[in-house]
């Protein structure tokens, strides 16, 4: 029996249409893939310009630090003492903490937000009396009082009046803010050797180039954390493509 034509023409469309919607649909999830494969990859890009910005900014401060020590023969009292003749004002690493520094060995650290930034710049002269007392004694001071006045201008006590965390046997001073559960983001100072020497341009050079090499292995890694996170959402949408057709029976 022949069909008719109105009948052929209509499977004939019913099948171009389900042919062409097959292929709209995969090109509506393809687009969505590559839309939230971009915007990933973005934020791959961005993690990792942040963190060598991070660097960047840590190497200019510890810079800073050591041709401070350079030309006065010691490390600052605070990193406030930086500005404005060695740095036009302090970096600020990415997210709400700040960078200090040990007074004793000239080491930057990061410190977490919950601790007021004028009680981070309090802590730093603090540390470095605690430096200059054991200097002239040979021994740690026993409280935290004993540095006022003649080596603190300041009863050491934080902007909110509590008195900072001591330890008279290691001279770590913590703030009690911090104190009893992320102590380790304090670090401790190292036992104050007698006298202190400006740096030199050639230990100079190598603390530098050895910061710069840091920084360097650290983007390196950055770049590969996300060239790896790339690969991994790759992998996954083509899954999820090949489900789609799967469903769609193409």
């Amino acid at each position: 029996m022949q069909l008719p034509f109105t009948f052929l023409i209509i499977t004939v469309f019913g099948i171009m249409s389900f042919v062409i919607s097959g292929c709209g649909v995969e090109l509506l999830t393809t687009t969505a893939i590559q839309g939230e494969l971009q915007a990933q990859q973005m934020k791959s890009i961005q993690r990792q310009v942040q963190g060598i910005a991070d660097q960047t900014g840590k190497i200019n401060l510890e810079r800073a630090i050591q041709t401070f020590r350079a030309e006065n023969g010691r490390y600052p009292t605070s990193l406030n003492d930086l500005v404005p003749q060695y740095l036009p004002s302090l970096p600020l690493p990415s997210g709400d903490s700040v960078y200090s520094f040990d007074p004793g060995t000239g080491q930057v650290i990061i410190v977490p937000a919950s601790i007021p930034t004028e009680d981070v710049r309090k802590m730093e002269q603090v540390k470095y009396a605690i430096v200059q007392y054991a200097q002239a004694t040979g021994y740690y001071p026993a409280t935290l009082d004993s540095l006022y006045p003649s080596y603190l201008s300041f009863v050491p006590r934080t902007s909110s009046g509590q008195a900072f965390i001591y330890n008279s046997q290691t001279g770590a001073v913590l703030h009690p803010g911090i104190a009893g559960g992320q102590t380790s983001q304090v670090p401790t100072p190292s036992t104050p050797v007698a006298g202190t020497y400006p740096m030199n341009s050639v230990t100079g050079g190598i603390a530098i180039q050895q910061q710069i090499n840091g920084m360097t292995n650290s983007s390196g890694a950055v770049g590969s954390y996300s060239r790896q996170s790339v690969g991994n959402i790759q992998n996954d949408y083509s899954n999820k493509q090949n489900k789609v057709m799967d469903d769609l029976g193409l």
